[in-house]
C-alpha cells in the first residue's frame, strides 16, 4: 500500500470516533426548558359610591378603579359592575356598554398604571331586608380568562322614617354579605362562559 493510501485510511479511522463522539454530546446535552407561559396580570379592584345614602328614586354615582400593578401593558381587559333588580343604570362613561344585569367596559390598562370608571344609576325600591345595597366589580385581563379580582361596594339605605338610624350593623354581616355577593358574581360570570363554549361547540349543540 504506497503512503498516500495509508494517511488517507488513518484519517478515516481517526474521523470515524469524532462524529460518533459529537453525535452522543448533542444527544446528551439537555433540551433548553419551554418557554413559560405568562402569569396572569395582578390587578387591583375597587368601586365605591361616594358616601351616599340609598334612597329609593334616588340616584348614586359609581367609581370603578382598576389598576395594573404589573410591568406588562393589558391591552383589552374586561371589567363589570353587576346591577342587582334595585340598580338602574343611566349614564356610563368611558364607552362602557348597558346590559339588563350587569355593565361591561373594555379598557386598556398600562403597566403600574390606574384606570377610572364612572357609572351613575337609579336606585328602585328596597326589594330585600338588608340595610345595605351591595353591587359587585369584577375585572378579567383578557376576554375568556378567569376573573383576576373583584370588589364589592356597600351602601346603606336611607332611614325609612328620616330619623335616625338603628343600631349599627355587626361588622361580621357586612364581610359575609360581601363574600356572598362576590361568589354570585363569579357563579354568573362562569355560566355564561358556559354557555358561550356550548353555542360555539357543534357537538354540545348537537347533543
Amino acid at each position: 500500500m504506497s503512503s498516500s493510501r495509508r494517511r488517507t485510511a488513518s484519517l478515516a479511522v481517526v474521523a470515524l470516533p469524532a462524529a460518533v463522539w459529537c453525535g452522543a454530546a448533542s444527544a446528551e446535552t439537555p433540551a433548553p426548558p419551554p418557554a413559560a407561559a405568562p402569569a396572569t396580570a395582578p390587578v387591583l379592584v375597587s368601586i365605591d359610591a361616594g358616601g351616599g345614602q340609598a334612597r329609593a328614586g334616588g340616584t348614586l354615582d359609581y367609581t370603578v378603579r382598576v389598576r395594573n400593578e404589573s410591568d406588562r401593558p393589558i391591552a383589552a381587559a374586561e371589567v363589570y359592575q353587576m346591577l342587582p333588580a334595585t340598580l338602574q343604570a343611566g349614564s356610563v362613561g368611558e364607552g362602557g356598554r348597558i346590559d339588563a344585569t350587569q355593565v361591561t367596559w373594555t379598557a386598556e390598562l398600562p403597566p403600574r398604571r390606574e384606570v377610572t370608571l364612572t357609572l351613575t344609576t337609579k336606585v328602585g325600591e328596597r326589594t330585600t331586608g338588608g340595610d345595605k345595597l351591595v353591587t359587585t366589580a369584577c375585572v378579567r385581563t383578557d376576554p375568556g380568562q378567569p376573573l383576576a379580582g373583584c370588589a364589592s361596594s356597600q351602601v346603606a339605605w336611607a332611614p325609612e322614617d328620616g330619623g335616625r338610624g338603628g343600631a349599627a350593623p355587626s361588622r361580621l354581616p357586612m364581610m359575609a354579605g360581601a363574600a356572598a355577593a362576590v361568589a354570585v358574581a363569579g357563579g354568573v360570570f362562569l355560566l355564561r362562559g358556559r354557555r358561550r363554549r356550548r353555542r360555539s361547540d357543534p357537538v354540545a349543540e348537537s347533543g
